[in-house]
């Protein structure tokens, strides 16, 4: 059951009868939960942020004030508290059609009747859902302590056990550890050069064309982006566009049943895969190199991870450092096509005041610091960064993830038993922040705050500039929270910042479809894209 994925339209999902027991649940939306692609986010505990229900109340203030289990008001041993209640009429489908079809509202209803905890049964498997920041934090809390993250067989099999080696807390930390050698300061300002060429070069090809088909170009900026950025395979024209066409191959099909067999979705992930890692291994091989030279250029994910390898005393074993490379690349892909996908999409349609406010910030920095751009430039970029956080609240490309219970629990008054599947919703837990919502999500069809389609409404950069609102990385939910948040949150900024400032400076972005976008009632119900093609027209325009 293949939906898109960030660099399709629909979160990718594996068929749930293809999973182990022991990873029983759907496949994630994305690769977004994977521990090659995270990012530790600040996380400011929260207010009980559920819709005012009694069932809800009841079922929330018992562990509001702490989240230990020991704590939850009752006193009541473990043993002895009831499992989470739900119903779904159908088997095997569940409640999946619902779901599908307006994530938001079959949230909402169920948040009414059961809480903030609620059994379902998606895609063909019985899961434990959890829709408020206080039941994710504790979810996602804790290294390994009660939870781990699932993905699907399929990529599992693609990726040699990569994935599976990063499971133990042990291996993860250390995974994690020498991964973020590749997201600090320093390796941002490597990067940044790249970032800035890529964006500039698009920019200047998108003017060049009568209109630009939005999904397709965003696909291609974000190959670019993962190549690049991620090994620097420092390729051109044919050789590039063949893999290009490798690259969509393989992420089209690597979440999948696992049947590996001539023509089928798995057996093409494969072959695509082989193609791919052919070419990561020969940049692997120069950069190990260099490394044995000592004389070892850090522009590159790649040559940031291999260092802090080399610096632990690890072996720079080739076929290893190239699998994670391959994860890294699909990982950075996924978040880059589909925010920006956003990001432009919905640029045309916003307030005018708003591109007012990003072109004045461009006209400050480049009085202050002159048209390039270094650290300094880039951190006084704020309402661009404001605006692309707030793009990515309301419409960011991961709305569920999904975590394998390692142990009992007590969670809202509930005992959530080891071994099940935790749906996380991510996109109710932020319709129902308290610091956002002004209390329609309770009733709404659509949270005024959340919906893309009223974006005069909706979108409000300067709610992320007010220091009152204590907004943080995990209120996006985009890049999880916890011990398995996004280690390349800052990586898509610097890409969305720098694609924002560049238009500000010189550019007139409308909206050539001549109708509105339609992006549907929720990303899972849309797939993170537009129901129809959309086209772009990009105007050069000296305006800084």
């Amino acid at each position: 059951m293949q939906q898109k994925v960030m660099l399709q339209t629909q979160p990718r999902i594996a068929h749930l009868s293809s999973l182990s027991e022991a990873q029983r649940g759907a496949a994630p939306p994305c690769i977004r939960i994977l521990p090659q692609r995270c990012h530790r986010a600040a996380f400011v505990p929260l207010a009980e942020a559920q819709p005012r229900s009694t069932k809800a109340s009841a079922a929330t203030s018992s562990s509001a004030s702490s989240l230990d289990w020991h704590s939850n008001g009752t006193q009541v041993p473990l043993n002895d508290l009831p499992e989470p209640d739900g119903d779904w009429s159908l088997p095997f489908i569940g409640e999946t059609p619902e779901f599908k079809a307006n994530h938001w509202d079959w949230a909402r209803k169920r948040v009414a009747k059961y809480g903030p905890v609620f059994r379902s049964n998606i895609f063909g498997s019985d899961v434990i859902v959890v829709t408020d920041f206080v039941g994710l934090q504790k979810v996602f809390g804790g290294a390994h302590k009660l939870t781990q993250w699932m993905t699907a067989p399929s990529l599992e099999l693609l990726c040699e056990g990569s994935i599976e080696a990063g499971k133990e807390k042990a291996s993860h930390q250390k995974q994690r550890r020498q991964q973020g050698a590749a997201f600090t300061p320093d390796a941002m300002d490597a990067y940044l050069p790249r970032v800035v060429a890529t964006c500039e070069a698009y920019l200047q090809h998108w003017a060049s064309q009568d209109s630009v088909n939005l999904v397709p170009a965003m696909g291609e900026l974000s190959f670019d982006f993962a190549e690049g950025l991620v090994v620097g395979l420092g390729i051109d024209g044919k050789e590039k566009r063949i893999l290009a066409a490798k690259w969509q191959e393989f992420t089209k099909n690597a979440f999948t049943f696992t049947l590996d067999l001539p023509g089928t979705p798995f057996n093409r992930a494969r072959k695509a895969r082989d193609y791919i890692m052919a070419a990561i291994k020969e940049r692997v091989a120069e950069k190990k190199l260099e490394f044995e030279r000592g004389s070892v250029k850090k522009d590159t994910l790649l040559a940031f991870y291999a260092s802090a390898k080399a610096d632990e005393g690890d072996p720079l074993d080739e076929h290893e450092l190239a699998m994670n490379v391959l994860l890294l690349m699909l990982a950075g892909s996924d978040t880059s096509r589909d925010a920006h996908k956003v990001l432009l999409g919905v640029l045309p349609e916003l307030p005018p005041a708003i591109m007012e406010e990003l072109r004045a910030e461009q006209r400050r920095i480049v009085e202050k610091h002159g048209k390039g751009f270094g650290r300094a430039a880039m951190a006084e970029m704020r309402y661009a960064e404001a605006l692309s956080r707030e793009v990515l609240r309301i419409w960011g490309p991961a709305d569920i993830l999904f975590r394998l219970v390692k142990e009992d629990f007590e969670l809202h008054g509930k005992r959530i038993r080891k071994g099940a599947t935790i749906l996380a919703s991510m996109l109710y837990a932020k319709a129902c922040d308290p610091r956002l919502s002004a209390g329609d999500h309770t009733e709404s069809a659509i949270p005024l705050h959340m919906d893309i389609h009223q974006l005069h409404a909706s979108v409000k950069p300067e709610r992320w500039l007010d220091p009152s609102n204590k907004l943080d990385m995990a209120a996006l939910a985009t890049f999880g929270m916890g011990p398995h948040s996004c280690l390349g949150a800052p990586l898509y900024l610097q890409e969305a910042k720098v694609l924002l400032a560049l238009i500000a400076r010189g550019y007139d972005v409308s909206n050539a479809t001549g109708a509105p976008n339609d992006w549907g009632v929720s990303p899972n119900a849309a797939g993170g894209s537009p129901a129809a093609d959309v086209f772009l027209k990009f105007v050069p325009h000296k305006y800084v």
